[in-house]
């Protein structure tokens, strides 16, 4: 069992990463079991990793992700899986997506993928889909919810969106504030919302 390494920050540019990433392959009599994709710049997965890849080494890499067990992605600024790159990781058993923290949503993709048992999301904090109740239930509920996602293209929402309405000083802020906190709050005399507060609660 081996593990290949993409390093998009390789001085060199994405152009020699992916040669080096090419001649790790040909290299190698068997595809790798673990792929980590590194970067702390990049906003998104490169194109010949995805959903261009390469003409002179296509075949190879298209087996060699088909065999993957494991993707490990290190890359904080990351906003979006590729769904093309995902349908190609048939074999996966695990995602690592820890520190991830700007990746808004996962793709209903990874629903599709039958052997996947595993799935790592600490510190994802901008991710909305699935929702953070549900992160919070574990793996399991997680790799649910994107099985319903991908059979259906809709998942269980238990989200509703609360409006509190009233007089000036009758305690809407410190409702609000308890709702969120899960406990009795009351705010100081002279901290007053002015207009209009919107705040999360989940």
């Amino acid at each position: 069992r081996w593990q290949a390494v993409v390093d998009l920050d390789a001085g060199e540019g994405h152009a020699h990463v992916q040669e080096r990433f090419e001649s790790s392959l040909a290299s190698s009599a068997r595809a790798p079991a673990e792929l980590v994709i590194r970067s702390d710049t990049a906003e998104g997965l490169p194109a010949w990793l995805s959903d261009k890849l390469p003409r002179r080494s296509a075949a190879k890499i298209e087996a060699s992700l088909a065999q993957l067990q494991v993707l490990r992605v290190r890359c904080p600024r990351l906003k979006e899986l590729p769904a093309p790159l995902l349908r190609r990781l048939v074999a996966l058993r695990a995602i690592d997506l820890e520190g991830c923290a700007c990746l808004q949503e996962l793709p209903a993709e990874l629903g599709q993928l039958s052997g996947l048992q595993r799935i790592d999301l600490e510190g994802c904090r901008a991710l909305h889909t699935p929702p953070p109740h549900t992160v919070r239930l574990g793996p399991a509920a997680v790799i649910d919810y994107l099985r319903d996602l991908a059979a259906t293209g809709s998942a269980p929402c238990h989200l509703v969106k609360v409006v509190l309405l009233g007089n000036e000083r009758a305690g809407k802020s410190s409702l609000a504030d308890s709702l969120v906190a899960g406990r009795p709050a009351t705010r100081a005399e002279d901290d007053r919302t002015v207009g209009i507060d919107v705040c999360r609660w989940w």
